[in-house]
C-alpha cells in the first residue's frame, strides 16, 4: 500500500475515532428521539414531541391528524460543505463532518464557526499537532462521556385475525435496518484545565491521556409481533378523539442478522517537555488504535407498549430492548499506530491474534412513558420521559390556536441541558398550513447551544378542518 493511499484508508478508517472530543457530545442526536431528524417542525415547536413514538403510540394515533411534509433546509449547508466528509481532501474535518451528520435536516447558524477544538482534532489526525499547547486554548469539553444511539425502524403490515367492533387483535409483520453507535470518552481533567484557563503557565513535564471506545453495529431487524385495540365503552364522553377511545397493546420480537460490527480502542498521549512544549521524542507512540471487527453475526430484541386514550386524554407506556444482543462471530483485529504528533508521518498497521469465540454486544433497555390532553379551546399539551440510551430525557410542550395563527412552545432537555422551543402554524386554508419552529441544539463539539430553524407543510385531516 503506498503512503498516499494508506494515509487516506486510516483517515477514513478512524476519522470518527480521531475526533475523539467531539464524538461523544455529537451522539445525543443519533437517534431518531430527537429535533434534530424530525421534520415535523410542528412537534419541533412543542419540544420535539413524539419524535420516537412507541408501536403502540403508533396504533392509537394523534387526536390531531395531518400530514407533514418536512422541507430540509439544513441539507443545503450539508451540500455546499461536502469536502468536509472526505479524508482525502484538504478541508476534511471531522469535528464540523459530525456536527452536521447530528443535524442535518435543519439551519443551524454558526455552525460554520471554527474554534479551537476544530483544530486540535485536526491536527491529530493530520499528524500536524503544534508545539505550542496555547493554541488549542478555549476549547473545555467533559472530561467524560458515555452516549449511545439506536437507529431501528420497521417497516411491514399487521394481519388482524379477530375483531371485536371497534377492537382488533392482529399479527404484525416487519423488517428494517438496526444500527447503533456508542463511545465512551475520557479526557484528562488536567488538560482540560489548563486549555480552559487562558492565564494558566505551560505545563512541564506532564503526559496528558485521552482515551474513547467506539462501538458501531450494523445489522437488519426482521420483526414478528403482536397489535391490539381493545374498546372502551365511553359513548358517555365527548367525542373530542376522533373515536379513539381505547386500550392499544403493541409487542415485537425482533431477530436481528448482523452484518458488520466495529470497536476501536483509541488511546491518544500528549507529553511535553522541561519548557512546557510538546516534546519531539514522546516516551511511546502518541496515538494507538485497536481496532476489532466482525461482518456475522445473530441476536435478538423483545419491545412491549401500551397506549391508553380516554376522552380527551391519552398515556402510554414502553419498554424496548428487553434482552438485546448480538452474538459476533469470526473476529478480525489489527492495530495503528502514529509514531509522532508532529512530523505529518503516516499510521503504522499491525496485525494482532483476534479473540477466539463469539463477542456478544448488548444495549441498555429503553423505557418510556408520555401523556398528552385536549384542554379545551384548542390548548393541546404533551409531555414525554425517557431512560435508557441518553440516561434521562424529556420533551414538553404546548400548542394553542388564534384565528388563523397557531402558538407553539416547550422544552427538551438532553445530556444534560435544557433547550427551549418554540413555534408557529400559518392556516393558508382549511387543508393546508405552514409550520415554523426555532430550537436550542448543542450537537457540536464544546456543547454550546445554538439556534437552528425547521420548516415543513402540513396538510390536514378532512375532520380536522377548522
Amino acid at each position: 500500500m503506498t503512503e498516499s493511499t494508506s494515509s487516506a484508508f486510516i483517515r477514513g478508517r478512524i476519522a470518527r475515532l480521531a475526533a475523539v472530543v467531539g464524538v461523544s457530545a455529537l451522539l445525543a442526536a443519533t437517534p431518531a428521539y430527537s429535533q434534530n431528524f424530525t421534520t415535523d417542525a410542528r412537534r419541533i415547536g412543542m419540544g420535539a414531541i413524539g419524535g420516537n413514538e412507541s408501536e403502540a403510540s403508533k396504533l392509537a394515533g394523534d387526536s390531531r391528524q395531518y400530514r407533514s411534509i418536512g422541507i430540509p433546509l439544513g441539507l443545503i449547508q450539508v451540500v455546499k460543505n461536502t469536502k468536509i466528509f472526505n479524508p482525502s481532501e484538504d478541508d476534511f474535518n471531522p469535528i464540523r463532518a459530525m456536527e452536521y451528520i447530528a443535524n442535518p435536516m435543519h439551519i443551524t447558524f454558526n455552525r460554520d464557526s471554527g474554534g479551537a477544538g476544530d483544530r486540535l482534532v485536526t491536527d491529530l489526525i493530520n499528524s500536524g499537532f503544534s508545539t505550542d499547547l496555547s493554541v488549542y486554548k478555549g476549547f473545555t469539553p467533559s472530561p467524560n462521556i458515555d452516549a449511545a444511539g439506536l437507529l431501528s425502524p420497521s417497516w411491514g403490515m399487521t394481519f388482524k385475525v379477530a375483531r371485536h367492533g371497534d377492537g382488533y387483535q392482529g399479527i404484525y409483520v416487519g423488517a428494517g435496518p438496526y444500527a447503533s453507535v456508542g463511545t465512551n470518552l475520557d479526557i484528562d481533567q488536567t488538560l482540560i484545565n489548563y486549555l480552559g484557563d487562558p492565564n494558566a503557565p505551560a505545563p512541564a513535564n506532564t503526559t496528558f491521556m485521552i482515551g474513547d471506545v467506539t462501538g458501531i453495529q450494523g445489522a437488519v431487524a426482521i420483526t414478528g409481533g403482536y397489535r391490539a385495540r381493545l374498546p372502551l365503552s365511553l359513548a358517555h364522553l365527548s367525542s373530542g378523539n376522533n373515536g379513539r377511545n381505547g386500550v392499544y397493546v403493541a409487542a415485537n420480537f425482533n431477530y436481528l442478522h448482523g452484518l458488520r460490527y466495529e470497536n476501536a480502542d483509541l488511546d491518544v498521549m500528549i507529553q511535553t517537555d522541561s519548557t512546557g512544549h510538546l516534546t519531539l521524542m514522546p516516551s511511546s507512540n502518541p496515538i494507538v488504535v485497536d481496532h476489532l471487527w466482525a461482518e456475522s453475526g445473530k441476536g435478538y430484541s423483545v419491545d412491549v407498549s401500551t397506549d391508553i386514550v380516554v376522552d380527551r386524554w391519552n398515556a402510554g407506556f414502553a419498554v424496548e430492548g428487553i434482552g438485546n444482543r448480538i452474538d459476533w462471530n469470526d473476529l478480525s483485529r489489527e492495530q495503528w499506530a502514529l509514531t509522532s504528533l508532529t512530523t505529518g508521518v503516516d499510521f503504522v498497521k499491525t496485525p494482532l491474534a483476534a479473540p477466539t469465540g463469539s463477542l456478544k454486544v448488548t444495549l441498555p433497555v429503553r423505557y418510556a412513558a408520555n401523556a398528552g390532553v385536549n384542554v379545551g379551546g384548542g390548548l393541546f399539551a404533551a409531555a414525554e420521559y425517557r431512560h435508557g440510551l441518553q440516561n434521562n430525557e424529556f420533551h414538553g410542550g404546548a400548542e394553542y390556536p388564534f384565528m388563523f395563527l397557531e402558538f407553539r412552545g416547550g422544552l427538551r432537555y438532553s445530556r444534560p441541558k435544557w433547550n427551549p422551543t418554540v413555534g408557529l402554524g400559518l392556516n393558508l386554508g382549511k387543508r393546508v398550513g405552514i409550520d415554523v419552529a426555532g430550537f436550542g441544539t448543542t450537537t457540536n463539539v464544546e456543547h454550546d447551544r445554538k439556534a437552528a430553524i425547521a420548516l415543513s407543510l402540513r396538510i390536514n385531516a378532512k375532520e380536522q378542518s377548522q
